[in-house]
């Protein structure tokens, strides 16, 4: 019984991730494995000890395990299981996941296995240069009518991230461009999580709430075990001023899946921030350090150097803001509004930079 569970649990969060092909039959791929470096097969077995279920990812051409997972029977139980299963696969099937990371290190991905990667990089080390690297590739596929609804819900975000960032690539992006590629997303995957995640960001952008929430909460009910769409859907919430209701949802994603976006740490740091909780705004800010491109996340860092009493680091995050971000440091309250940002949420991020020490912060 318990191991029937886990596999309805696991058949149906792989069929909701669209960087997968999942084949849910119960007989063996017939075809080559030798020639099938992109196919992959989910074991369920019996664990160590009584009662335990063991899952094993494993590469049909080299027959390497890439992940196994035991369960105990308290792990498998109906309360438990879909968090353990939805942990598994945030950790093994994006493109940031241990699949893709495989096909990387063993072959040359191509076509949109590696524009996916890029995406992926882009989103964990953001700056110019990986973000036009992501969005060349997926501009290639869409200009050679791909197909795939995920090159279009992608291109979609990297069009509002150009916006927001002031990327030189792609020219004149718009977040009119920005809403067709999204709104083809949709057309293409009408049960793609990954499309209509993007309308909801692209429509967030448009100061458009309750149509961001809708579309984000949609995203977040065609895949509950994809951990990306929660977060997704909290950080929508959180950026909605709805900070009791959305922190938690992200909180919970992040703790469960440790490697995550940083954008997904901006939004904590938000929502604990605007609850009172400094203690943990305080730490959601130092996961930003490893970011120096993005003048709020250094805003962030700044606001939670300050909390934490730590002078020296204020000193030189005001010094990185001055010289890297002149306009932002000059006028934060200019970024925040064009970001969209809820009114409290701007009010108390330009009064904790005034305390902090940055310029004339208005």
């Amino acid at each position: 019984t318990d191991a029937s569970r886990v596999a309805a649990s696991l058949r149906a969060g792989l069929s909701g991730f669209d960087t997968i092909d999942f084949i849910g039959r119960d007989t063996v791929d017939k075809t080559d494995p030798v020639n099938n470096p992109t196919g992959f097969i989910f074991d369920i077995l019996p664990g160590p000890n009584t009662g335990d279920i063991t899952i094993e990812l494993q590469s049909m051409a080299s027959g390497r395990v890439l992940l196994s997972r035991n369960l105990t029977p308290a792990d498998s139980a109906p309360a438990a299981v879909e968090d353990r299963v939805a942990d598994m696969l945030s950790s093994a099937l994006p493109a940031s996941g241990t699949i893709y990371n495989y096909i990387e290190q063993t072959g040359t991905p191509n076509g949109l296995t590696q524009c996916l990667l890029l995406n992926d990089k882009y989103y964990l080390d953001q700056n110019a240069r990986t973000h036009e690297a992501a969005y060349r590739c997926l501009e290639t596929l869409a200009n050679s009518g791909a197909k795939s609804s995920l090159v279009y819900s992608e291109l979609a975000s990297l069009q509002v991230e150009a916006v927001s960032d002031h990327y030189v690539y792609p020219p004149n992006a718009t977040i009119e461009k920005a809403v067709e590629f999204a709104h083809r997303g949709v057309q293409m995957g009408p049960t793609s999580p990954y499309a209509h995640r993007a309308y909801g960001y692209v429509s967030s952008r448009l100061g458009n709430t309750d149509e961001a929430i809708r579309w984000m909460r949609k995203a977040y009910e065609l895949n509950p075990y994809d951990l990306g769409m929660a977060a997704a859907y909290g950080y929508g919430l959180i950026f909605a001023g709805r900070y009791a209701e959305g922190t938690p949802i992200l909180a919970h994603a992040a703790e469960t899946f440790s490697g995550h976006s940083t954008w997904w740490d901006y939004g904590l740091f938000v929502g604990d921030f605007m609850l009172g909780d400094m203690n943990k705004a305080i730490a959601a800010s130092m996961a930003l350090r490893t970011t120096a491109t993005k003048s709020h996340y250094l805003a962030a860092r700044l606001i939670g150097a300050k909390a934490a009493g730590q002078d020296q680091l204020v000193t030189t995050l005001l010094d990185e803001l001055n010289t890297k971000f002149p306009k932002f440091a000059a006028d934060p309250r200019a970024t925040f509004v064009e970001r969209k940002y809820p009114a409290d949420l701007t009010e108390r991020l330009v009064g904790a930079l005034r305390a902090a020490g940055l310029g004339n912060a208005s």
